[in-house]
């Protein structure tokens, strides 16, 4: 199976280091996978591009991403790419790739390709109502399928957006191998520059 992933940037946060690990572990069962990162990195340290990997390169502050709310440019280089990949499912890993996403489904229709979208907070927190809330729900609405971190996330968010479409819950995961050469408690502590009864805060 073709699955291109939609993402942000390619910068080390959670979000985008699930989008990573997750795409080269489906690559171990077969699929072919894509990823595809709308923005510049704001940070300088970036996550490691693929051979099928591409960022778009686009400016995420941009006034365009207000009104009207997406760059058409970028847009016009997401289709080239879906057109060059032929995806089967396209995973939109929230953010700001969920109404590109949907703008896509809407400019080019998408016949080919399940546009599935991924949910990891609080729709109610993060979108309490208004104008804000209306536009989501539309953009949300054209999606095939989504999947939510957790029973609450999900439930919050079919409530809040209304929607009725096949949904399901995949908890956040790590695979424990990438902490098989990981130093000793004091090792880490001396690279840190930390005593032995320093108090560290992990989150």
């Amino acid at each position: 199976m073709r699955i291109l992933i939609l993402d942000t940037s390619p910068i080390r946060r959670g979000a985008q280091v699930f989008g990573y690990e997750l795409a080269e572990q489906l690559k171990t069962l077969g699929h072919e996978i894509a990823r595809v990162y709308l923005f510049l990195p704001k940070e300088k340290e970036s996550l490691f591009l693929g051979e099928e990997d591409l960022s778009l390169g686009y400016q995420e502050n941009s006034f365009l991403e207000k009104i009207p709310t997406f760059q058409l440019g970028l847009l016009k280089s997401l289709k080239g790419k879906v057109d060059d990949f032929q995806p089967e499912i396209i995973l939109c890993n929230g953010s700001k790739t969920l109404k590109y996403g949907a703008w896509l489904k809407l400019f080019h229709g998408l016949k080919e390709a399940k546009l599935v979208g991924r949910f990891i907070d609080d729709a109610i927190f993060w979108n309490p109502g208004g104008v804000k809330k209306w536009v989501y729900s539309f953009w949300i609405n054209q999606f095939d399928g989504f999947v939510c971190v957790s029973q609450n996330s999900l439930q919050a968010f079919k409530k809040h957006y209304d929607f009725k479409k096949p949904s399901s819950i995949i908890h956040r995961v790590f695979d424990p191998k990438k902490f098989e050469n990981a130093p000793s408690r004091a090792e880490a502590r001396k690279s840190l520059g930390l005593k032995d009864r320093d108090e560290v805060l992990l989150f």
